[in-house]
């Protein structure tokens, strides 16, 4: 049986979940370009450990990288994995999880079970908790954002609002 190092397994995950492969030229952060980029380089994983009090069985260690973040912090794509063990798991922002390597099942407050494997994607509200029980091992993408809150939210719909009614382009450049 042939087995692959890890970069070969992760260039074969990518091609598999469809993820475009970037030129080297791309990822190195000081390239001077205008967008951030990233890799699921599981090598890059540093140990980022859950708290104690969270852990109902077993010792699973977990691991993140920060792959992106927004200019002002509202929102951040991580990279995570974790090692076998059942845990609670508190979500501070809404989270959007794709799983790319190993399984886990996830019960939620409600108590509806979720299998989370490669390809599977699940949304986790801010204030949500849930039960995670890792068999062997899990790695996802974990896309975090911190919901606008509702005052300032409905202002910039007013601010937006305005901005129509004057005929004011808000973003000169012509983007998004």
């Amino acid at each position: 049986m042939k087995t692959l190092s890890t970069s070969n397994r992760a260039s074969a995950l990518y091609e598999k979940l469809g993820f475009a492969d970037l030129p080297e030229t791309a990822v190195a952060s000081d390239t001077g370009g205008a967008l951030g980029s990233g890799r699921l380089d599981p090598e890059k994983l540093e140990s980022s450990p859950i708290r104690k009090e969270w852990i109902l069985e077993g010792e699973p260690e977990a691991r993140c990288f920060n792959l992106s973040g927004t200019t002002r912090g509202w929102a951040s794509t991580s990279h995570w994995s974790c090692t076998a063990g059942k845990f609670e798991w508190h979500f501070g922002c809404d989270e959007t999880v794709l799983f790319v390597e190993g399984e886990a099942f996830i019960t939620d407050a409600a108590g509806v079970s979720y299998h989370a494997k490669p390809g599977v994607s699940l949304f986790f509200p801010k204030g949500s908790s849930s039960v995670w029980e890792v068999p062997v091992y899990i790695r996802k993408m974990a896309f975090c954002y911190r919901p606008i809150p509702l005052p300032f939210h409905f202002a910039m719909r007013v601010a937006d609002k305005f901005c129509r009614v004057l005929g004011i382009d808000k973003d000169p450049s012509g983007g998004l």
